[in-house]
């Protein structure tokens, strides 16, 4: 009988001590959700495809351009302009007075964005041009859209344009 005491005096602290440790300490905690790193967000539907002009007839959009045309050629230091709309994009081409240059050319650019942006608020960007090879190249894509053309057939002649014109912001 001695060796079941003996048994029990070395088993039960050693059951209370684990059953002690078991209670003060929880065990492992539950492994955490490694979450996708965070996206772009939701899709927003794209902007229309820049030949669609913000006027609905051909009627509507050469009125569009010949009105921003008059706006344009009221501004001091313009001879004559040409301006053509597609999308939300105005191309403006310039045949401006001898010795507009540095600043003063800088400040027409801006005043002409400005009235172009004043008489049509839907139009965001403005690409305007003082070379003389632009300006015939606007008027001749203008021409060419008034008489029935698709814009669209016109983007890579529109593409270069933009290369050759400045964005004023």
């Amino acid at each position: 009988m001695k060796s079941n005491h003996i048994i029990l005096k070395i088993t039960l602290p050693a059951v209370v001590l684990a059953l002690a440790l078991m209670a003060t300490f929880p065990g492992c905690a539950p492994a955490k959700k490694i979450l996708p790193p965070p996206g772009p967000g939701p899709r927003m539907a794209p902007e229309p495809y820049p030949t669609k002009n913000p006027a609905g007839t051909s009627e509507e959009k050469t009125g569009l351009n010949r009105k921003l045309t008059d706006a344009v050629n009221t501004v001091r230091d313009v001879k004559r302009s040409t301006v053509l709309v597609i999308g939300t994009s105005a191309y403006a081409g310039l045949d401006i007075n001898a010795g507009v240059e540095g600043a003063r050319l800088q400040a027409l650019k801006e005043r002409v964005e400005t009235v172009i942006k004043e008489t049509e608020p839907r139009i965001r960007t403005v690409w305007i041009s003082v070379h003389p090879a632009t300006f015939r190249r606007i008027d001749r894509v203008r021409a060419a859209i008034r008489a029935g053309k698709p814009a669209s057939a016109y983007a890579s002649e529109l593409r270069s344009i933009i290369n050759e014109s400045d964005l004023v912001k």
